[in-house]
């Protein structure tokens, strides 16, 4: 049976706990009331999803957020998401993340055989587990030694404003394409789409891969990762996340080829 843990919308900060002791490279995919629609989603920390989606729903949107339903946290929670996306695709409101069901129904809908893929106590695992954890080590460590971090970083500011660049420097951290999407209003494939054709994505074997062309400084932040096969091999890798001067300068390029954000 599929154990989604439920939040109420005045217990947030009880998920904002429960993200905290979540294991590095596990995420969540994340199902929210989003005004008549439900919204499906994926995170590495759906706490601070919610924040974001809470701010730029109600505060640009006049759209009201309610529950959220979290899963356990696994490995393969982008490929669980993107599964349940083509499950409900009847009821998807076209090029979004929203669905018209109503909550408990697509929670009902989430199959109770849904694979949660995560490391076991065995070896192979610990090895891979282990290696990846150096690599992130490593990466700390020449980040502290050949940079100073706050390079990073354009303005760090604790008051949210009201346009969509005030909104970024809002939220500093970096962010996956997936998330960017979601301001646009577009699912991610229609907005790979889009940013293959500009140019800033390529893809090879079916990735879609940053155009070294496009690469410029700080604005790409690399994670190491793990992921899990359905054979069970576990494999190092990485993934990419847009730093605050990425995020800029990708909002820069869409604008100026008549692409918004939906809050603009």
């Amino acid at each position: 049976m599929n154990e989604l843990q439920i939040f109420e919308k005045n217990e947030i900060e009880k998920l904002k706990d429960v993200c905290k002791q979540t294991p590095e490279y596990r995420g969540y995919f994340y199902i929210v009331e989003y005004g008549d629609f439900v919204k499906i989603g994926a995170s590495n920390n759906p706490y601070i999803r919610y924040k974001q989606l809470l701010h730029y729903a109600e505060d640009y949107g006049n759209v009201m957020l309610g529950r959220i339903a979290i899963s356990r946290p696994h490995t393969n929670f982008y490929q669980n998401e993107i599964w349940l996306h083509k499950l409900l695709t009847d009821v998807r409101k076209a090029k979004t993340e929203l669905f018209d069901m109503r909550f408990e129904e697509v929670i009902n809908k989430i199959p109770d055989d849904l694979q949660y893929l995560d490391f076991i106590d065995s070896e192979a695992d610990a090895e891979a587990d282990a290696e990846a954890k150096a690599l992130l080590d490593d990466m700390k460590r020449k980040i502290m030694l050949e940079a100073d971090p706050l390079d990073y970083v354009i303005r760090e500011e604790e008051v949210i404003k009201f346009d969509y660049i005030d909104r970024i420097l809002a939220f500093n951290f970096p962010v996956s394409i997936y998330e960017i999407a979601d301001d646009y209003g577009l699912h991610h494939e229609d907005f790979l789409a889009i940013l293959c054709d500009l140019g800033i994505y390529t893809t090879s074997e079916e990735k879609y891969l940053v155009s070294d062309d496009f690469k410029l400084g700080k604005e790409i932040a690399i994670f190491p990762t793990i992921e899990t096969h359905i054979s069970g091999l576990k494999t190092v890798g990485y993934s990419e996340r847009w730093t605050q001067k990425g995020r800029l300068a990708l909002y820069e390029l869409l604008k100026k080829n008549g692409i918004l954000p939906t809050v603009e």
